[in-house]
């Protein structure tokens, strides 16, 4: 038995070996260290779609807020993550500029406002729910100032011989504080996943009783990389539910059983008379 599991041992440290092994040299170190609770460097400056010298805390302060790193001119991935968060953001009843805000940052410094009012205005057309108070803002900066913002929330990415950008795919959720609560991975984003992230950034006081109940009901699970039913609190609240359901139905049973016997005995005493 001893011998089977130290076999099972060596047999995964050396496929991870192998596995880190063939991984492309400029691939390492690409990904996503999180830092959930770091706060955004919100006096970095940036330059809005608009050609406007902006700070980054200039979009924080009333709403969660959803973060991206990209760059324009990318070939493929970033526009993958792009129309995925779109496809999620059009299943949901939220819009942007109202319940929650959306800052797309350029990742190369050599991009400017020309691109991103370009980029801007493709991805607004493609949003069922039109944007609200100009909520989905594009962002492009020196390095200097793109760096402090992808420190902060661990996204390690390479620039390429061929000018290209080696990067992972995701969405950092944040706090109206710039505080950094959650990352969604990949390319494709259920619009629940993304409204209950949201919601994991906001103060309950804020909350609708719906809302309430899915922050109550659900929470994240990075085995499937959104949020899953969770079975105890919703074995507690559904308990409560059964039980209020049972008094209710004692309460009627009682109120009828009571009418019952008054109409019985009214019966009778009408009788007698």
């Amino acid at each position: 038995m001893v011998g089977a599991l130290s076999f099972l041992l060596i047999l995964f440290c050396n496929t991870r070996t192998l596995a880190e092994q063939r991984l492309p040299e400029e691939l390492k170190g690409i990904g996503v260290e999180e830092n959930l609770g770091a706060t955004l460097p919100l006096e970095a400056q940036f330059t809005n779609s608009r050609g406007e010298a902006v700070k980054l805390g200039d979009y924080f302060g009333d709403r969660p807020v959803i973060v991206n790193l990209v760059y324009y001119e990318c070939p493929k991935l970033c526009h993958l993550v792009i129309k995925g968060m779109v496809e999620g953001l059009n299943q949901m009843e939220w819009v942007a500029g109202k319940e929650f805000d959306i800052v797309t940052l350029s990742i190369d410094p050599a991009e400017g406002p020309e691109l991103a009012a370009q980029n801007k205005a493709g991805y607004l057309e493609t949003l069922k729910n039109p944007v609200q108070n100009d909520g989905w803002h594009f962002l492009t900066g020196d390095q200097e100032n793109i760096t402090a913002v992808a420190e902060t929330l661990g996204f390690k990415y390479r620039t390429l011989e061929n000018g290209e950008f080696a990067h992972s795919g995701a969405l950092f959720l944040t706090s109206h504080q710039g505080v950094v609560s959650r990352v969604l991975y990949g390319v494709s984003f259920k619009g629940f996943d993304i409204k209950r992230g949201l919601l994991d950034a906001v103060d309950g006081k804020t909350l609708s009783v719906l809302d309430k109940v899915l922050v109550f009901c659900y929470r994240y699970s990075e085995k499937s990389n959104g949020y899953v039913l969770f079975a105890e609190n919703f074995m507690r609240g559904s308990g409560f539910v059964v039980l209020t359901l049972v008094g209710l139905l004692f309460g009627f049973l009682w109120y009828g059983e009571l009418r019952r016997r008054k109409n019985k005995l009214m019966a009778g005493q009408a009788g007698v008379n």
